[in-house]
């Protein structure tokens, strides 16, 4: 499957964020609004053409989608709210 991450389930991450997104009755461009990315990158995110690899964006559209950064891969925030900026590696199935 290339470098696209794919969660427990078979979920890629950009299908949790639009879930997400929907659930809470944002647009594309309500959702960059919160995230400081524009509604063609969002789109781009949630459709995989843009891979959701790394942990510091996963981590902000779990802030800005008030959902545990878990359905997203990632394990909690460490103590101290630092961020971390690694990069998710591809899943291996």
């Amino acid at each position: 499957m290339g470098s696209a991450l794919e969660l427990p389930g078979g979920q890629r991450p950009g299908d949790v964020v639009r879930a997400a997104r929907l659930r809470g009755g944002l647009t594309l461009a309500g959702l960059g609004a919160l995230t400081g990315y524009s509604a063609a990158q969002v789109s781009r995110y949630e459709r995989g053409v843009t891979p959701l690899t790394d942990v510091a964006v996963l981590r902000r559209f779990a802030r800005a989608l008030a959902i545990p950064p878990g359905e997203l891969g990632l394990a909690p925030a460490p103590p101290g709210g630092a961020a971390g900026r690694g990069r998710v590696g591809a899943a291996v199935g």
